[in-house]
């Protein structure tokens, strides 16, 4: 008997995750909603979206617990590669599941939201005209405040 065809799934042909989601997380902006809803679209887009919202993770809904596995490692990478470092470094969990990671970048930015948004208004209110060569910098620069203030709710 011969053993069954290989699996195929979407995701395995993702490669480069990078031009799905141009916008890499880092815990000194206030990209954090944009951010992730590129990634859940991408995660819809490959059918990988139960990784994350499934209640625990575990890929209780997957026949093939190595194909669960094999996915799993593969969306982990994608947010690896995606986030800057010193974020990284912060959720790094040995054995953690895409879940567990997805979670804990969640609670740091909801967490900080409340801090974030004092701080980007702050900005906000102190950014002059006269520090910038042009008016475009300027309203660029109040824009991307502004931005900022939107992703936390401000």
């Amino acid at each position: 008997m011969a053993p069954p065809p290989p699996v195929y799934h979407p995701a395995f042909s993702a490669g480069n995750i990078k031009p799905h989601i141009p916008l890499v997380l880092d815990v000194e902006t206030a990209h954090y909603d944009s951010w992730s809803e590129l990634f859940l679209n991408t995660t819809q887009m490959f059918e990988v979206e139960e990784h994350i919202s499934a209640a625990n993770g575990s890929g209780a809904s997957y026949d093939d617990p190595a194909l669960w596995k094999r996915l799993d490692a593969i969306i982990k990478q994608w947010i690896f590669t995606i986030i800057y470092q010193d974020l990284l470094l912060t959720i790094l969990q040995p054995g953690a599941t895409t879940k567990t990671l997805w979670d804990r970048i969640r609670d740091i930015f909801r967490d900080t939201k409340h801090i974030r948004a004092i701080t980007l208004e702050r900005q906000f209110s102190n950014t002059k005209i006269k520090n910038f060569t042009t008016a475009s910098a300027y309203c660029q620069d109040l824009k991307t405040l502004a931005d900022q203030l939107a992703n936390v709710g401000s």
